[in-house]
């Protein structure tokens, strides 16, 4: 028993240490990806992983307020502007998962469901559900979806902090820390969009429902302009890094090695394909490149948005782009499956 609360104690410890070290290097996202891949190295050794549920919504709810009060007013025109280019983005994504299924399934060895939900760009806990329901293989689905992710979130930020070039402005013209009551309002209001989004079954509802109604009040000038503490930031994203790297539990490696060792470079094929379509698009539009890299790529909602954050590149946009992705995609996978498993058999028959 005092083995186990020890290996309980010493994940976050090390979470911790490791984060500390990436951020110190300057590595973007520095404590969340630092806090990922030690939490990954002990669950992929078997090592007992403990992260109760609420911590982990209050890591997210803590991000997705904390990002919710840089959006400015006319964000609307904003992403009404980008719209066309949110919905090419998402048929694009999903046309080279249509794509590339059969290649995966011939190499995997598995069934053109499993392949085809494994390699769309929705949620895990989604793509997995609706799979389910034609039969697919969740344990495939959870997997590949997680290391996806995974792959992702440690990847991205790299490449945008590269691309990125923050200004003086930026680094000068901070507003004020919240102080404690109105940090505890902005809190309390974070708690009630994330409730009220995962009633309403919304992808990462825990973080999008804060970063949404709180970007509402945010618009119509009806929140307190200020910043959240720099410790409970960090806080949060460690907490979001530890609960990336659970995913990566021995079980869940070892049940399906076949179908990640042959999925991993089709996944990473069609990062790359979206990341640099993404980088030469933004020179044609005189784009941010790092603002269309963070939108178009296939991570999770809550890093890209905070990498959007921390780059000082646009949230707003960033988090439109990644919404209306996860929305359609989750929307969309079924009726498109049947369309394609359909034509499929058809060319058969």
């Amino acid at each position: 028993m005092t083995t186990v609360y020890l290996s309980r104690l010493l994940v976050p410890l090390s979470s911790i240490g490791v984060g500390f070290l990436f951020s110190y290097l300057g590595v973007p996202l520095g404590w969340l990806i630092g806090a990922a891949i030690s939490t990954g190295t002990f669950a992929a050794l078997g090592k007992s992983v403990y992260l109760p549920t609420v911590v982990q919504r209050s890591g997210m709810i803590v991000l997705g307020s904390s990002t919710g009060m840089v959006v400015t007013p006319g964000v609307g025109d904003l992403l009404l502007a980008w719209l066309p280019l949110m919905l090419i983005s998402v048929a694009f994504s999903t046309g080279l998962a249509i794509v590339v299924t059969a290649l995966y399934a011939r190499r995997a060895s598995l069934d053109r469901a499993t392949a085809f939900f494994s390699l769309l760009p929705g949620g895990v806990i989604e793509m997995a559900n609706i799979g389910d329901k034609y039969s697919a293989n969740r344990a495939v689905i959870g997997a590949m979806h997680a290391v996806r992710a995974a792959m992702i979130v440690l990847c991205v930020p790299f490449v945008a902090g590269l691309l990125s070039s923050p200004t003086i402005e930026h680094a000068v013209n901070h507003p004020d820390v919240l102080i404690f009551r109105h940090l505890a309002l902005v809190l309390l209001i974070g708690c009630l969009g994330g409730m009220v989004a995962n009633y309403l079954k919304l992808p990462a509802g825990w973080f999008l429902g804060p970063l949404l109604l709180i970007s509402v009040l945010s618009i119509s000038d009806g929140l307190m302009e200020g910043t959240f503490p720099d410790t409970l930031v960090i806080v949060a994203q460690v907490i979001i890094g530890m609960s990336l790297g659970y995913k990566f539990r021995r079980d869940t490696i070892t049940q399906v090695p076949r179908a990640l060792i042959a999925g991993l470079p089709i996944q990473l094929f069609i990062a790359c394909v979206i990341g640099v379509t993404a980088i030469l698009l933004s020179f044609f539009l005189a784009a941010s490149p790092v603002t269309l890299l963070l939108g178009t790529a296939g991570g999770g909602i809550a890093e890209m948005v905070l990498a959007a954050k921390l780059l000082d590149e646009s949230v707003e946009l960033v988090a439109g782009f990644h919404t209306l992705r996860a929305l359609l995609v989750n929307l969309l996978a079924g009726p498109i499956w049947k369309l394609i498993s359909g034509s499929a058999t058809s060319e058969l028959d």
